[in-house]
């Protein structure tokens, strides 16, 4: 029966073709994933960081400038200036401190008259005086140092140069005493009329 004999072996190659089949797919569906390959990141390239513009010149005198935090006893307002740098403190902005009372001031005061369920007149009267205080000076020196000047930098004149620039800043010492004080540029320039603005 020979014939028989060869059937018999091709029954058993092909179960066994079979096992090793799906022994494979078992094998392939169940590995254990592969460990990704780290990627190795350069570091940062290391930028030197300026302490003192060399192009600009030594630190000012002390600069007058109006004071916005307030600290010390309490007293009524007395005047224009006085009444924005006390807005100023409650978070009530009457545009740039200027030492006048224009149309931003007056609005500023009737929404500190509004909270304080006065009758909003826009105006300085005797009752919001009162209520309107200082606790700390008007005026402070503020000491224009060198890391202050090494942030000055001309404003590009487009966006594209705008955005290649490192960074936004001031562009002459005035303009930042202005920015940090809230006031004018013209206002701290009558202030301290002995500054050489340009200088800086």
């Amino acid at each position: 029966m020979p014939g028989r004999r060869r059937s018999g072996g091709w029954k058993r190659l092909a179960g066994g073709l079979v096992l090793a089949l799906v022994g494979g797919l078992i094998w392939f569906w169940f590995r254990p994933a592969p460990s990704p390959r780290r990627k190795l990141i350069p570091p940062p390239p290391r930028t030197a960081v300026p302490t003192a513009c060399p192009s600009r010149p030594a630190p000012v005198p002390p600069v007058v400038s109006p004071v916005v935090s307030p600290a010390g006893s309490s007293r009524p307002v007395r005047d224009a200036l006085e009444t924005q740098i006390a807005l100023v403190r409650r978070a009530i902005s009457s545009g740039p401190i200027d030492g006048a009372i224009g149309s931003q001031t007056r609005a500023a005061i009737a929404a500190f008259q509004r909270s304080q369920g006065l009758s909003p007149t826009g105006s300085l009267d005797p009752d919001t005086r009162l209520r309107l205080t200082l606790e700390a000076p008007v005026m402070t020196h503020y000491v224009v140092t060198t890391n202050d000047l090494a942030r000055l930098q001309p404003l590009g004149k487009g966006w594209q140069e705008k955005a290649e620039q490192s960074a936004l800043e001031y562009e002459t010492g005035l303009e930042l005493i202005a920015e940090k004080s809230h006031a004018h540029p013209a206002f701290i320039r009558q202030l301290n009329p002995s500054v050489n603005w340009a200088g800086l």
